[in-house]
């Protein structure tokens, strides 16, 4: 085993690890604070949904990745249905997921708007309304994820799942537009710009301070995500745009152990935006955190158990 392989494997198994308890942990601790929140609020509905997706991203994506790269139990191999299922869900997931907390910015621009008709925007009907245009447009989008991704054996004599090879317009689209813009470039792009926005509008306020109290708390909560989302996205972006480029050069062996390696590095750091997203909102909201500290005291009151009285006993 090369010096790449070995690194990876324990960055994979304590780091992946690591990951997966905290994003199962902290997003499950999230959609129940927004869950007790008002829900008729969009950022707090979309925020609910982000955690609950993230979830289920964690699970699919990451927990398997552990397994395959760290334990060497690839359950994708296992079936060609559940190769292309987890395909299909990661991408819907995640897509979902960032196109979520994307709105969740722009609701957050119109809702700080010194404009009402920017303001009105922001209703709760309409971001349902959106939200389910978002879930359908990803699963129509990531339906070739299903047609073009099997168990595809290699040289060595392994199985993998991934696209396969002899489709070679599917793999230019997915190396040179779908990893590095739809999943990296675009979100970060709209979250940068419309970040930028609500700030100005949040500077803007005057005579409300309620309101502006309220807006700054949702927003610095979004806004320190997007440096979490660009951390993860732009080596995510670099790395397989020019994986891309360099399709079709002809790589020796360390080269290529050096790309796998770089590649397990960079998708494992891309989970960090999905698993910590607690401690983000935690730390860039009071407000947030006193809500935490209510919901922690309510499981610990629920659990205490009340003390048993001992029988009294009667003799014949």
């Amino acid at each position: 085993m090369s010096i790449y392989n070995i690194i990876s494997n324990q960055v994979t198994i304590y780091a992946g690890t690591s990951l997966f308890v905290i994003g199962v942990l902290g997003n499950s601790i999230n959609a129940c604070v927004f869950y007790k929140n008002n829900l008729k609020n969009p950022s707090n509905f979309l925020l609910f949904l982000v955690s609950c997706l993230n979830i289920i991203y964690i699970h699919i994506g990451l927990l398997t990745r552990v397994l395959a790269h760290g334990f060497n139990i690839d359950i994708t191999i296992l079936d060609t249905s559940w190769c292309k299922i987890r395909y299909f869900l990661v991408q819907v997931c995640s897509l979902t997921s960032l196109s979520c907390v994307c709105y969740a910015m722009i609701d957050q621009f119109f809702i700080s708007s010194q404009y009402g008709r920017l303001r009105r925007l922001s209703k709760i009907s309409t971001t349902r309304k959106v939200t389910l245009i978002i879930i359908f447009v990803w699963i129509l989008y990531t339906i070739p994820t299903i047609i073009f991704t099997d168990l595809i054996p290699l040289s060595n004599g392994q199985i993998v799942c991934n696209s396969l090879p002899d489709n070679l317009a599917f793999i230019r689209f997915t190396s040179y537009f779908n990893l590095p813009i739809v999943w990296a470039i675009g979100p970060v792009s709209v979250l940068i710009v419309f970040g930028i926005l609500t700030y100005h509008n949040i500077n803007l306020m005057r005579g409300n301070r309620n309101r502006e109290r309220t807006q700054r708390h949702l927003t610095s909560m979004i806004l320190l995500q997007v440096i979490f989302i660009t951390i993860g996205a732009i080596p995510f972006a670099v790395l397989y745009t020019y994986l891309g480029i360099t399709l079709f050069v002809i790589k020796s062996p360390d080269r290529q152990a050096l790309e796998n390696f770089l590649e397990n590095i960079v998708a494992i750091i891309s989970y960090f935006s999905y698993s910590c997203s607690f401690f983000v909102y935690y730390f860039a909201s009071r407000t947030y955190r006193n809500q935490v500290k209510q919901l922690l005291h309510i499981f610990r009151r629920h659990r205490q158990v009340a003390p048993m009285v001992n029988p009294i006993f009667t003799g014949h």
